[in-house]
């Protein structure tokens, strides 16, 4: 019980202060998302976490929104439909898409340190 208030204030505070250091990233990132391709600022991805239970991860939106419904989310994932703006390229070369993830960290549905969060969609595969 210890241990674990332990790490949650690890997180917490860990998640806090990289939040209030990389502010002005998260500022170059909405501003650059928001010219590029005008639209919602975060891409919410279904995961499963901890006790098999579901919750919403946080991401910076780096491909274009879609205009039409094209046979489902694996429409996006076609190779000829580039759908990744020059920006979103960018900011997912050197990972700043990822910086949402602490909000996540912040409301404790994932932690700093532990394993990475399936996806929901290929919860069946690595199931054990």
């Amino acid at each position: 019980m210890f241990l674990r208030i332990i790490k949650r204030l690890f997180d917490f505070m860990c998640a806090f202060i990289a939040l209030v250091v990389l502010s002005p990233v998260f500022l170059i990132a909405i501003i650059g998302i928001l010219i590029s391709d005008f639209g919602p600022i975060f891409y919410c991805a279904n995961r499963i976490g901890k006790g098999n239970k579901p919750f919403k991860m946080y991401k910076f939106r780096s491909m274009k929104v879609l205009r039409t419904l094209k046979g489902g989310a694996e429409a996006s994932l076609r190779p000829e439909e580039n759908r990744i703006f020059p920006f979103g390229r960018f900011i997912r070369q050197v990972k700043i898409d990822e910086l949402p993830q602490l909000i996540n960290i912040l409301n404790g549905t994932m932690s700093i340190i532990g394993p990475r969060p399936v996806a929901q969609d290929q919860f069946e595969m690595f199931r054990y």
